[in-house]
């Protein structure tokens, strides 16, 4: 916090939001119940942070985290970035398609693709999986105050499905929510989500005042 100046970018009066997308919302929905004293308001993109017991992971996952495969289609090659990044409609230019495999051109650069996926809590007994219970739990308890929170949902996703959404809309049930039909996991290449973003933060703005 200190080398990004957020606490002092707090005291000025900047208000703080939080936007978070897959993995990258976990890790922000996370932080702001830890901070609440920072945090105007809190955004995400299509993510879960919970994962019903019983329930199947959504099968795009359970293929990618199929025993050998898991190396395979996510470090030995960039299959697994391949399907991801044919997931946007409509379909992603060449150069944008490129830009996202560029970070990850080589196996040796494809390491944290497979530990990201490795880390996902398909059941109870991962490792991950407290923790993923306790982001939960935290944003439940968020939910319960008067924090103001966003969800941009693509609804045509095949690994976020509604179920995700609905579990985040009872965690955050003062949420506003604005699902796009026909979009899906890479949102923010299928629709315009600038704009409905910088309107809700402009609300924030004029809450403060």
């Amino acid at each position: 916090l200190a080398a990004l100046g957020l606490r002092d970018l707090a005291a000025t009066g900047h208000p703080l939001i939080t936007l978070g997308h897959d993995w990258g919302a976990v890790v922000s929905l996370g932080w702001a119940p830890r901070h609440p004293q920072l945090v105007a308001g809190v955004a995400t993109l299509n993510t879960a942070v919970h994962q019903p017991e019983g329930a199947p992971i959504p099968a795009p996952l359970q293929a990618a985290l199929a025993g050998p495969v898991l190396p395979a289609s996510t470090v030995t090659t960039d299959a697994f970035l391949s399907v991801t990044t044919s997931l946007a409609t409509p379909a992603l230019d060449r150069e944008t398609r490129a830009a996202y495999h560029l970070p990850y051109d080589t196996a040796a650069r494809r390491g944290g693709v497979g530990g990201f996926v490795a880390d996902i809590p398909a059941d109870p007994g991962h490792g991950s999986h407290p923790e993923l219970q306790r982001v939960g739990e935290d944003l439940a308890a968020l939910g319960r105050t008067d924090v103001p929170a966003l969800i941009l949902w693509g609804a045509d996703d095949p690994v976020f499905l509604d179920r995700y959404l609905d579990d985040l809309r009872d965690r955050l049930p003062h949420a506003r929510v604005q699902r796009y039909e026909r979009a899906g996991h890479l949102l923010v290449d299928d629709r315009d989500i600038t704009a409905p973003l910088l309107q809700w933060a402009q609300l924030l703005q004029g809450r403060g005042d």
